[in-house]
Order: structure tokens, then C-alpha cells, then sequence
């Protein structure tokens, strides 16, 4: 039997990717949000795609720095540094990390693992627990956003993304990932989506306020953490919402309205949860379940 090699990552490459045109003077200073009492961690996100376009490896590269380079023109504080405890980011243009690796596999082999170490080499750094230090930079100013472009041996790409929750949550993640994205079709096609720019007064909404905060130089442990995902299929979901509508109302009436799926899912899982902890002599008095939400 032939013997299957690890999965390597290998950095080939790191830069540094500015804004392509500098901050005005008068944005230099962003205010955080409510939000800056988050803990310190990285939200982190991965985009997959298979070798189905004609591009060279090299224009892919430039392409998406280049498109980079656009966007954080245009989403200026994650280009800067942070400031006065973390109340403050200093758009100064230092600009975003971006790695170029190699991985010695196929794209089919890694798509949908559930291999959180695995996935993690995707990733510029991990998300919780190191405070954005990457290795080889010589400054100790943790990154607000770095960016890694996974080449795999198939001609596949992932694409690996941190950002600091400090700045930005779920809904504005996403919102920068598209602008990338648009930016990115633009070099290449005319019909492209273009994406509007963002608009940055969230402290408006969500003015600063004292509050306890996490301790920076702790932060959190992933020591604990486990992962685990659960895949539910069409039919199952259906069932779930049937089941938790009648435990609900009492009734198997068809027009009932039924849970969404999320309520249903959630039901399940809480369920279980509590079941686990009464199942033990000394079950906890109070348990509490949190949904991340966007």
C-alpha cells in the first residue's frame, strides 16, 4: 500500500499590501464602536475555489493584491494601527499582511474537513490566541487584517482571512470580502458587480462606553475549545420543525406555522445539552446558550 504524505503548507512569500491611495488627512482618526470592548480575536474566514478559469498563477496573485490594494482605499482603518488602548485606530496606510503558500494536496482533499488544525494553516495566523503576531514580523503592532492565498496542487485556491473583532463583525467581514471580490472581477471583466463603498460611523450608532474590558496580554485559550459539526439534510430539518411545533402547540394541524430552522436546530441541540448536564449528579444550576449572530 502506498503511503500517503501529510498535508503540507508552505509560505513562499509575505508582503505587505498599502492602500493604492492614501487616507485624508482628516479620516487619519477612527473612533471604535461599542465594539472595541470585543474580546481580542480574529474573525477568521476561508473561500474555496477550483482551478476552472484560465489565469496563470501569477496574474491570480496580482490580481488580488492589486484588488486589495483598491479596497483598502476604500475600508481605511483596517490598513492603520491601533491606538490609545484600543479606543482609537491610526489610519496611517501601514497597509495588510498578505502570504502566499503552496499546499501539496488537491483542493478536493481538504473541502469540507472538519480538521479545525488543518483548516487553521489556511489561515495567516491563528485567530484566537496570538494577537495578530506574525511570524517574521520584527515590530510588535498586531495586524488588523492579513490575508493568505493557498495554491494548491490541482490549481485550486483558498483563500484565508483575518480580521480583528475589534473592528469589524460578521455583516462588515462580509461586506469587505465582496468589495474584494468585485474589485478583484473588475481586472477581468467589465460586467462585474461593483460593490458600493462602505460607510464608516458605526461610533454613531454605537457610541464608545466604559466597560469592563478583556485583558489584551490574556485574551482567550482555544486549549478547551472543541469543534464539532453537525450536518442536517433537507428531510431531517423538516421532521425537527414538525417535532418542535408540536411539543410547542399540541397539534399536528398542518397549517400550524412552523419553527424556522434555525429555532428548530437550536431546540434540538439545547435539548440535548440540558439532558447531558441533568444526566450527571452534579449538573450545573445554570446553563446558558449564546448564539453568534450578524
Amino acid at each position: 500500500m502506498a503511503m500517503i504524505s501529510p498535508i503540507s503548507v508552505e509560505v513562499v512569500s509575505r508582503e505587505t499590501i498599502k492602500p493604492l491611495f492614501p487616507t485624508p488627512t482628516h479620516l487619519k482618526n477612527y473612533i471604535l464602536s461599542s465594539d472595541q470592548n470585543s474580546p481580542p480575536i480574529y474573525i477568521p474566514m476561508l473561500l474555496f475555489y477550483l482551478n476552472n478559469t484560465s489565469i496563470n498563477t501569477y496574474k491570480k496573485l496580482y490580481m488580488l493584491k492589486k484588488s486589495l490594494a483598491e479596497c483598502l482605499s476604500e475600508y481605511y482603518p483596517l490598513a492603520g494601527t491601533f491606538r490609545d488602548d484600543y479606543s482609537v485606530v491610526e489610519c496611517n496606510d501601514e497597509g495588510a499582511e498578505f502570504i502566499e503558500a503552496r499546499v501539496n494536496f488537491a483542493i478536493s482533499q481538504i473541502v469540507g474537513t472538519s480538521d479545525v488544525k488543518l483548516l487553521n494553516q489556511l489561515l495567516p495566523f491563528e485567530p484566537i490566541g496570538n494577537w495578530g503576531k506574525l511570524e517574521g514580523k520584527k515590530d510588535e503592532k498586531e495586524v488588523l487584517v492579513a490575508a493568505q492565498a493557498n495554491l494548491f496542487r490541482c490549481g485550486g485556491l483558498a483563500i484565508g482571512v483575518c480580521i480583528s473583532h475589534k473592528i469589524a463583525d460578521g455583516t462588515s467581514v462580509v461586506a469587505f470580502l465582496n468589495s474584494w471580490a468585485s474589485k478583484s472581477l473588475n481586472t477581468t471583466c467589465e460586467n462585474a458587480n461593483i460593490v458600493p463603498p462602505p460607510i464608516l460611523d458605526s461610533a454613531k450608532d454605537f457610541p464608545p462606553r466604559e466597560a469592563p474590558r478583556y485583558p489584551h496580554d490574556t485574551g482567550i485559550t482555544n486549549k478547551t475549545i472543541v469543534t464539532k459539526r453537525f450536518i442536517f439534510d433537507s428531510s431531517s430539518i423538516l421532521i425537527l420543525k414538525k417535532q418542535a411545533s408540536n411539543a410547542i402547540i399540541g397539534s399536528s394541524d398542518e397549517n400550524v406555522k412552523l419553527p424556522t430552522q434555525v429555532e428548530a436546530i437550536s431546540a434540538l441541540i439545547w435539548r440535548r445539552i440540558l439532558a447531558l448536564y441533568r444526566s450527571k449528579p452534579k449538573h450545573a444550576k445554570i446553563c446558558v446558550s449564546v448564539h453568534a449572530v450578524t
